[in-house]
């Protein structure tokens, strides 16, 4: 379990392009840093590597002759991007790029499911600067901002604001194929007015928000194991990865994409939590390192980094749930 053999994977993970098939985002090196964090072996990870490789075909980047002017939401942009931010991280450092870069990039926080933000998450937890440059030029190239209701409505306090979303009705089925399509689907629906842009961020408010909002995720999950919330406890934890970095407005445009992920999961508030397995954590880390399943993996990782954050049994039930699940 050496920081070399896991470096050596994600240098030639982020060589390679950040999707496959129709628009999906490769998971290949969060899920390499999430097994190396679980604790599993150099053999483990060269293995996953491989496998996954196998499965998902992912092209290697290649400068196009053709550069877009403009990057942002533009995925053929990809390869150009990361040249720009490997020179920038190497002229300014990890936290200056960080700081001028993530205001902007949270405003489209919610393209391709969160994975932006995730992504770079875990490049910073990897501390590899490669993986960070590939990470920030995916969230460019998928950004995805979404738009507030003209007539704003009036600012409410973060845990009422959470409070409704909590007890919100599941609303119609939405058509899409992923998660970000129906995220989207949901922004133009009259229903999205209620939540965005609503959430006071003075004072404490901003920085208790995402903490409230990782709760919020994981007693949902803990009722639904649906995926789309899946997608909303792993970006809580990022979103907590990056905070040092983030500004008071971050918790906004973060709040903005939960709520459209949250109505577009179409869960049930009255639902009960389903049963626990009961399985202490070496157990859930044992069978999710062993497990081929990318999102497996990174749950369980994000759960054991939560509850070492904010405590409590709930995280080890959820990531007992997952595994159970993946059998």
């Amino acid at each position: 379990m050496k920081q070399e053999a896991l470096n050596h994977l994600l240098t030639k993970a982020a060589g390679l392009g950040p999707e496959y098939g129709d628009a999906l985002s490769s998971h290949l090196p969060m899920a390499l840093t999430a097994l190396h964090r679980l604790g599993a072996t150099d053999a483990r990870l060269g293995s996953f590597f491989d496998r996954y490789a196998a499965r998902w075909p992912l092209a290697p980047n290649e400068v196009p002759l053709a550069v877009p002017a403009d990057p942002w939401g533009r995925i053929e942009a990809f390869a150009s991007q990361r040249l720009h931010w490997q020179r920038a991280l190497a002229g300014k450092g990890r936290d200056l790029v960080l700081r001028q870069a993530l205001p902007r990039l949270m405003q489209g926080v919610a393209g391709v499911a969160f994975h932006g933000l995730i992504r770079v998450a875990y490049a910073v937890e990897a501390g590899h600067e490669d993986e960070l440059a590939a990470a920030l030029a995916y969230w460019v190239c998928r950004w995805q901002p979404l738009s507030r209701p003209k007539d704003a409505l009036p600012l409410v306090p973060a845990e009422v604001w959470v409070d409704a979303l909590r007890q919100a009705p599941p609303g119609p089925p939405r058509p899409g194929r992923l998660i970000t399509d129906r995220l989207a689907g949901v922004v133009s629906e009259p229903s999205y007015a209620r939540w965005a842009g609503r959430v006071q961020l003075d004072g404490a408010q901003a920085v208790h928000l995402p903490a409230m909002l990782a709760g919020l995720a994981l007693q949902r999950y803990l009722r639904s194991r649906n995926f789309t919330v899946l997608h909303l406890v792993t970006s809580g934890h990022a979103l907590r990865t990056l905070r040092p970095w983030l500004d008071a407005e971050a918790s906004g445009h973060y709040a903005d994409a939960f709520a459209a992920a949250w109505l577009s999961a179409r869960t049930d508030p009255a639902q009960a939590p389903l049963a626990d397995p009961g399985w202490d954590w070496p157990a859930i880390v044992q069978r999710a390192v062993a497990q081929d399943d990318d999102h497996v993996i990174k749950l369980v990782h994000s759960c054991l980094e939560e509850e070492q954050a904010y405590g409590g049994p709930d995280w080890r039930h959820a990531a007992a749930l997952v595994v159970q699940a993946a059998g």
